[in-house]
């Protein structure tokens, strides 16, 4: 979905869903709700799919500097071809 502003609720809400879960964040843009779903929701881990190499660097970079790499992962793919 990117990143909007109006998307903090959603995000917020995700999160609440994702403890113990590993998470897929489709369309990632920077990573937003991989990001929440690890860093708010407890979440095992969170990968995230984005077309652009430039999101995928975006979101891998945040996960850095929010300190949980560990549990994230971002693939550059089509979502249609990471899904099958």
């Amino acid at each position: 979905t990117g990143f909007y502003c109006d998307q903090r609720e959603n995000r917020r809400m995700v999160a609440e869903l994702c403890a113990g879960k590993r998470v897929l964040d489709l369309c990632c843009y920077n990573g937003g709700f991989a990001l929440n779903a690890v860093m708010r929701g407890s979440a095992l881990s969170a990968t995230g799919v984005d077309s652009s190499q430039d999101a995928v660097d975006a979101a891998t970079k945040n996960a850095e500097l929010n300190g949980c790499s560990a549990k994230t992962t971002f693939v550059r793919d089509d979502v249609a071809n990471y899904m099958r």
